[in-house]
């Protein structure tokens, strides 16, 4: 068993549904993600990110095929399905769709602090994970809980003091080509990595609805 499988039960827990993006549009992704580099239309004043390289991917350049699997709320949709509970709360007759996709190309020590996005849900895809996580865990192997290279939620604690609830995935080359839907208020942190001087590459986007 892998660590994306290992860590289902985290996501299952905090109603975040996980899936594997097609391989068509997995490549497409790719694609889009050396031309935004190309394009150089940063996205850093409007995101938390810790990261000097997160551009946008235009709306305009974006596939129905990928606007149907991301956002499909017909019948049709399985992703809308598995996701239900993120949109419990909405009128019947709403439409997704997809306001805001952009790449982050993250290098070595940089990060993203505890965050939210806007929206009604967002999706965190991910393309390249360049490092060994073995590797990474033994950067401050002995110094207590290691989150080297991880992604991290939180969420409020169930403790009657109050605090906050952290669950850790292990991400790793598992994760590629693999997508999580959250609530758009699911607060949540990426770690930064220490072993290689690859780019660890993911894909971020928010639904909103008409």
């Amino acid at each position: 068993m892998n660590n994306w499988e290992k860590n289902q039960n985290i996501l299952d827990k905090l109603l975040v549904t996980g899936v594997e993006l097609p391989q068509d549009l997995y490549g497409w992704l790719k694609n889009s993600c050396i031309e935004a580099r190309k394009n150089k239309i940063s996205m850093r004043s409007r995101l938390a990110g810790h990261i000097k390289e997160e551009y946008r991917i235009p709306s305009d350049s974006i596939t129905q095929e990928f606007k149907e699997f991301i956002a499909d709320n017909s019948n049709k949709g399985n992703v809308y399905k598995s996701c239900m509970n993120l949109y419990s709360n909405l009128p019947p007759d709403y439409k997704l769709f997809i306001s805001d996709l952009w790449v982050n190309y993250q290098k070595k020590y940089e990060f993203n602090p505890p965050h939210s996005h806007s929206g009604v849900a967002s999706f965190v895809i991910f393309i390249h994970i360049p490092y060994d996580l073995s590797e990474e865990e033994k950067v401050f192997h002995g110094d207590g809980v290691v989150k080297t290279s991880k992604f991290e939620f939180l969420s409020p604690s169930n403790n009657h003091r109050g605090g906050v609830a952290l669950d850790t995935l292990d991400v790793d080359k598992s994760f590629e080509g693999k997508v999580m839907f959250f609530r758009s208020d699911q607060m949540h942190t990426v770690y930064p990595f220490y072993t290689t001087d690859d780019y660890r590459i993911t894909v971020s986007g928010n639904l909103f609805y008409n």
